[in-house]
């Protein structure tokens, strides 16, 4: 991880959530400004270190100065595990806590905006 990377690396699960899935932030791998529409945010999906395929992911703001277009966004990961949500947006600088989740798996995953 570079020291200007501004985002976590891995998603903190939920209590009771299945702890062979795990979820790794991918990105964004650069600093994010306010006011910058279409953020990528890029997770992978691993089970038991494998990626997970055409598994679901739901993304939704919980906390901190950003949101999607219609409130959450979702996308399907491909055969290496990855799913990319393209419409969040950073209204000003701070954090910005996202659930993630795929079937019974909910974690999140924090941003800094600057």
């Amino acid at each position: 991880m570079t020291p200007d990377k501004t985002s976590t690396v891995v998603a903190t699960p939920a209590p009771g959530a299945p702890t062979a899935i795990r979820v790794d932030l991918l990105g964004p791998d650069t600093p994010v400004t306010p006011g910058r529409d279409g953020i990528p945010l890029v997770v992978r999906v691993t089970e038991n270190d494998k990626p997970l395929t055409n598994a679901m992911v739901t993304f939704e703001v919980q906390a901190g100065p950003a949101e999607f277009a219609d409130g959450f966004e979702a996308a399907q990961t491909d055969t290496t595990g990855v799913a990319t949500a393209l419409s969040l947006t950073a209204s000003r600088p701070g954090t910005v806590r996202l659930r993630v989740a795929t079937g019974a798996y909910v974690g999140t995953v924090t941003v800094e905006v600057r």
